[in-house]
């Protein structure tokens, strides 16, 4: 039961730790300052059909990713993968007790004659 609870308090400081690090920590630092770079030359880009004749008014949209419309995959979590794992065992399992089709009930090498 130590070991379990152990682990329990382990998985709690773990998601703590992740939670900080994309909210607070290097990695929300990082995307940020890449945003600040994307955002300033996007600027930058958008401001070349004024200066230059012959280019469209849409120049800058073509450096950039547009939203498809498609709904985002959300990353897996613990939980998810938890009850995916639960799932797959129970199917497991559910297909364990049943007769399988191979074992002499006409299955292909029923019919082959071999």
């Amino acid at each position: 039961m130590a070991a379990a609870d152990n682990i329990v308090v382990a998985r709690g400081a773990l998601e703590t730790e992740t939670t900080f690090f994309r909210e607070a920590g290097n990695r929300k630092k990082f995307f940020d300052k890449v945003n600040a770079a994307r955002k300033s030359t996007y600027g930058e880009l958008a401001s070349m059909p004024h200066a230059n004749m012959g280019l469209p008014a849409s120049f800058a949209n073509q450096f950039f990713r547009h939203d498809t419309g498609k709904d985002e995959v959300e990353a897996p979590t613990l939980e998810s993968v938890d009850e995916e794992i639960a799932a797959l065992e129970q199917q497991a399992r559910r297909e364990e007790g049943s007769p399988r089709e191979a074992g002499g009930r006409g299955g292909a090498r029923g019919r082959s004659g071999v």
